[in-house]
């Protein structure tokens, strides 16, 4: 299979790392969370029948729906036997990038609306998710073209920090819950280590990013990656973990106790830089999410971020 195309896709990360995860059969399912926890809940959201990969986007009545009045409908009449992994590396090997980034995030918004569900949320009709998804997709394509325009003008890059440091890149994603990346390189741009956590619990924007920093100095003081400068594509995060305001908000207590743990590990800075020059903790942040766990990756990077590794645009 040519990964190298899947990442060339002009659709969202998200949306790459979705079809990769449903390829290699690895989707916190119900049955494959089973796996790992005994007790979890295996029934499909919309229709309580065991919910397995090729169940909620191919069997499920809701999924099934969607596919029948679209051209994609041809896309299930081979092998219909096929592991939905294996029916979608079959499905690469045979449609056009179009016609893949399309399919895509069809089963991308399926997937988003399985989540909704599980978080008793309204349930979208069958007959929108198709328009939705292509209207997406024009517009992510428009969009996507003039950002490279954009970029290709005027770029804000990866800046490395001084000899001896490291750089701890973080974000963090609001959605049906928390989800947090972080990306560690040295002083030279090299990989170091990479982590991502994922919380049933939604916190506000900013709070969510004052947590994902706090991700950061857990991983630095766990590693010990000391000095290390801790940078954020949150402006207002920074300034008020750097100002001497002394707020009774929420915010504002959380970024007096990062303050108060930093200088506590001694030899922390913090830095802000825009999101092209964050792009790989972005990516990790908006990973498909496995509730309540993490991963991390040290010395050697996952497969899906390594296009994105040079897209934060390191000086070196």
């Amino acid at each position: 299979m040519d990964w190298d195309r899947l990442w060339k896709l002009q659709i969202p990360p998200k949306v790459k790392i979705l079809l990769w995860r449903l390829a290699h059969e690895i989707l916190p399912t119900g049955k494959n969370i089973e796996k790992k926890k005994k007790d979890a809940a295996t029934e499909c959201p919309f229709c309580n029948l065991e919910e397995t990969q090729t169940h909620i986007f191919r069997e499920c009545q809701w999924a099934s729906r969607i596919w029948r009045p679209i051209i994609f409908r041809d896309l299930f009449e081979f092998e219909p036997t096929l592991s939905s992994g294996s029916w979608l590396c079959e499905v690469m090997e045979r449609v056009d990038d179009e016609t893949l980034e399309k399919l895509g995030l069809i089963l991308w918004l399926i997937w988003h609306e399985r989540n909704n569900q599980m978080f008793n949320k309204p349930k979208a009709e069958e007959w929108a998710i198709i328009g939705k998804a292509l209207d997406f997709w024009e517009e992510y394509k428009s969009h996507h073209s003039k950002e490279q325009e954009t970029k290709s003008s005027k770029k804000c890059t990866w800046e490395k920090p001084l000899e001896g440091w490291v750089m701890v890149n973080m974000d963090a994603a609001v959605m049906a819950g928390e989800g947090t990346g972080l990306v560690v390189r040295d002083e030279n741009g090299k990989f170091l280590l990479a982590a991502v956590r994922w919380e049933r619990k939604q916190w506000p924007p900013e709070i969510a990013e004052l947590r994902a920093m706090d991700f950061g100095l857990q991983m630095v003081e766990r590693q010990g990656f000391l000095p290390a400068v801790v940078e954020s594509d949150c402006q207002n995060s920074i300034q008020k973990i750097k100002g001497e305001e002394d707020s009774r908000m929420e915010a504002g207590v959380v970024a007096r106790e990062l303050k108060e743990r930093a200088e506590s590990l001694g030899q922390i800075r913090w830095s802000f830089t825009k999101r092209t020059g964050n792009e790989t903790a972005h990516l990790l942040a908006h990973s498909n999410y496995n509730w309540d766990s993490s991963e991390s990756w040290a010395l050697r990077p996952p497969m899906f971020i390594l296009p994105h590794l040079e897209k934060d645009n390191l000086i070196t």
